[in-house]
């Protein structure tokens, strides 16, 4: 039964799972508040737990094996969010090495031809939707912003608070 972007109700639809980890970190950075630190270290948690070996993440973590449909806008999301969570627990690595990993698969996804109106290719609108496995222009945003990320050249816009480790 279609609902929303997931594949089901009760499903747990990739990007939702993005915005949750990217946006509960910036939330925690932002306030302090340690309640979004726990949220997004939550969500991670279960999003590098149901990560393929792709690591590229399915539209829809709980939805079946088949079709394969991927979604690399997710993906770049998530790995901002992964990266920025990274440096603020204190087994990050395992958060960081989940969004190499990503990053790693997003590459294979990528389209640096003129042809193409986007670099990362293959992301998606929503599970039942005929518009999967396009490219979406906020993916190459959130791709080009985790590697300046990963390479440390990228100053923190989106956040006004500090970044202090968890104690």
């Amino acid at each position: 039964i279609p609902c929303g972007q997931g594949y089901a109700p009760d499903s747990a639809w990739s990007r939702g799972q993005a915005w949750a980890v990217y946006g509960f970190t910036l939330g925690f950075m932002n306030t302090g508040d340690a309640a979004f630190l726990a949220a997004a270290k939550n969500v991670a948690d279960f999003v590098t737990e149901h990560l393929g070996e792709s690591g590229v993440p399915p539209i829809d973590y709980k939805a079946p094996k088949m079709p394969d449909c991927k979604d690399t806008t997710a993906g770049a999301i998530t790995a901002c969010g992964l990266i920025e969570l990274s440096r603020l627990t204190e087994n990050g690595e395992k958060y960081l090495n989940a969004a190499v990993k990503m990053l790693e698969g997003l590459y294979e996804n990528c389209d640096f031809s003129e042809s193409e109106q986007s670099i990362l290719q293959n992301g998606s609108v929503a599970y039942h939707c005929e518009q999967i496995h396009i490219p979406i222009i906020y993916g190459d945003y959130f791709l080009l912003e985790a590697l300046m990320k990963l390479s440390g050249n990228v100053p923190n816009f989106w956040c006004a608070g500090k970044n202090d480790k968890e104690e």
